[in-house]
């Protein structure tokens, strides 16, 4: 062959060429690729997200309504459903209410959040606000969320309350022909013994609980102070004890439903012990709870359950027959129906 006849830059332009054009289809081929492998991969993950979110949403309502078996003085769950979905987090509104002789009562409607690890988190909170009501009345406690009367709860071992409600007088102002009473005893008294205390016509719902186990750290102060003459000269010392003024709101106490005729005090320790199997977020309250309750046993029985108080409701007409009962140190108004 002519040399002449052999173009040797011709034929290296050709394979660069070809060579570019085999490198930019190797490129368009990854770069085909590599979007096909994070969309699987994306896909893999919302659907994985998905069905990891429904695990734990599942769980969450477990824990949730677990808790409430010892918390939410007559208060029921009507739906959880889920409001927002995200990849990280979803949304989540419990609604509840309160059954007043029948007749449902709508009560908070609270937010929460929970996450793709399983950790979940209440985002509305449980606050009331006092009013001063009629003119010489006592302060009542409202719920924010429905303006309705809070329940309040009073400590049967501490006597050193500014005052003690007791709101029968005010049921002739109801419009409505039924309420719920929260009754705070003179000491604690058995779930046999609240039914044979109770008049008729007026119907336990929640029985509430002793759990207090520090309670010298609950108890009122004494301050010492100088007592002076008219000179100004101290003549000597005197002590006074420090009057409490709240009793406790409703979603600072515990107890357990009425559930049936066949309520008993053992209902609370098995709520107890379904909590602490679930060793959720409430685990610990449930174990400190549970040890207060066992002291040195190794479980506690229904003896150790102490009750210091019922929430009750009825008619108006029926729950005026609480007047002048010898247990009952305080009577408090809380929803109506």
């Amino acid at each position: 062959m002519n040399l002449d006849q052999f173009d040797l830059n011709q034929d290296h332009q050709t394979i660069r060429k070809a060579l570019q054009k085999a490198k930019r289809r190797n490129l368009l081929r990854n770069i085909l690729i590599s979007f096909v492998i994070s969309v699987l991969v994306l896909i893999s993950f919302i659907f994985a997200s998905k069905q990891i979110m429904d695990y734990h949403f599942y769980h969450v309502r477990e824990d949730i309504e677990t808790f409430g078996e010892i918390t939410r003085p007559n208060v029921e769950f009507i739906s959880f459903p889920t409001i927002s979905e995200g990849l990280l987090q979803n949304e989540s509104v419990l609604y509840t209410y309160k059954n007043i002789e029948g007749r449902p009562i709508k009560w908070e409607e609270e937010l929460y959040v929970y996450s793709l690890w399983g950790t979940y988190t209440k985002m509305s909170t449980n606050l009331k606000f006092w009013s001063s009501g009629n003119q010489n009345k006592t302060k009542l406690a409202y719920n924010l969320h429905t303006f309705q009367r809070e329940l309040l709860f009073y400590l049967p071992f501490i006597t050193t309350y500014e005052t003690y409600m007791n709101h029968l007088e005010e049921l002739d102002e109801l419009q409505n022909g039924a309420a719920e009473l929260a009754i705070s005893f003179d000491k604690p008294y058995t779930v046999q013994q609240i039914r044979s205390m109770l008049p008729e016509g007026v119907y336990p719902q929640w029985y509430w609980v002793d759990t207090y186990d520090d309670k010298p750290g609950l108890m009122p102060r004494t301050r010492s102070y100088n007592v002076t003459n008219e000179k100004g000269q101290v003549i000597g010392t005197e002590t006074a004890t420090e009057l409490i003024k709240d009793p406790y709101p409703s979603y600072l106490v515990y107890g357990f439903k009425n559930k049936s005729d066949s309520a008993s005090e053992q209902d609370f320790i098995e709520s107890l012990e379904k909590g602490m199997k679930l060793n959720g977020k409430h685990q610990l309250e449930y174990q400190r709870i549970f040890n207060f309750l066992r002291g040195q046993k190794e479980k506690p029985d229904a003896e150790d359950v102490k009750i210091f108080g019922v929430v009750v409701t009825g008619s108006k007409e029926h729950l005026k027959h609480l007047k002048g009962v010898p247990y009952a140190r305080a009577i408090v108004l809380g929803a109506s129906g």
